[in-house]
């Protein structure tokens, strides 16, 4: 391993032990979660109230992220909250960093506001990675958001509850991608559990 990838990993190592990366955390991922609603305040009014629950992925998941965060911070063991935090957060981070960074590579669409979300949501990933690691979730947990996250992937990608994407024709390789990355955080997530 290179100097700088010790100088990265030690960087990012002592964060889920930190309390003051841990409010840090609780704040930005409260105040993403808000703009995360409100993104899709409108793809909410159109979507029949029994299913809100399976459209905001990815804000759903950094509010209980936060209130995971915010648990950890009062020294409260939370394992059935810290399975979908982790499981979740990883995935929508993950899926919104290759849709649209798929999107930019193959349009060279430079958006503003595309680049955000694609840092955010990175941020989202790694956050949730740290924690796996630091924090490992209790096998039984882990299957029962691992079931929930596949259903969600049906309903998204069966139903249409998924989020707006830059390029519906990319709707087919997406749905693989979501799929794929409900096994990939899975398998971090058990993968953490064997190294802790």
């Amino acid at each position: 391993m290179s100097n700088w990838t010790w100088r990265i990993v030690n960087f990012f190592k002592p964060i889920p032990h930190h309390r003051g990366w841990l409010r840090f955390l609780v704040w930005v991922n409260g105040l993403g979660s808000l703009y995360g609603f409100n993104w899709y305040a409108q793809q909410l009014a159109s979507t029949p109230w029994y299913l809100w629950p399976v459209v905001p992925d990815s804000p759903l998941s950094s509010l209980t992220f936060a209130i995971y965060l915010a648990f950890r911070l009062w020294g409260r063991s939370t394992p059935a909250l810290a399975a979908w935090a982790q499981l979740s957060t990883f995935k929508y981070g993950a899926w919104s960093v290759i849709v649209l960074g798929g999107y930019i590579a193959r349009t060279g669409d430079f958006h503003p506001e595309l680049l955000l979300l694609i840092f955010t949501h990175a941020g989202m990933a790694l956050e949730a990675y740290l924690l796996m690691l630091a924090d490992p979730a209790p096998r039984p947990w882990l299957a029962v958001c691992l079931a929930w996250l596949v259903c969600n992937d049906a309903l998204d990608y069966g139903l249409g509850t998924h989020p707006r994407v830059p390029d519906p024709q990319a709707l087919p390789i997406i749905a693989i991608e979501a799929f794929a990355l409900t096994w990939t955080a899975s398998a971090l997530a058990f993968h953490g559990r064997r190294r802790s």
